[in-house]
């Protein structure tokens, strides 16, 4: 008789679900991105700095 170790099984599943909602953001962000009107340069540099916050020298 094999014993099953629900815990992996369980750690499986909530990985797979995981990376399947990861997948539907990304894929929502990209059809929000797609259909928005380009930035403006202004615009950019401000989410470049929200994204990846001040650089310090």
């Amino acid at each position: 008789m094999t014993v099953v170790d629900d815990r992996g099984l369980s750690a499986a599943g909530r990985t797979r679900d995981e990376a399947r909602r990861l997948e539907q953001l990304e894929d929502h962000i990209r059809r929000v991105v797609d259909a928005a009107p380009p930035l403006t340069a202004g615009q950019r540099d401000r989410l470049a700095l929200l994204l990846c916050g001040p650089r310090l020298t």
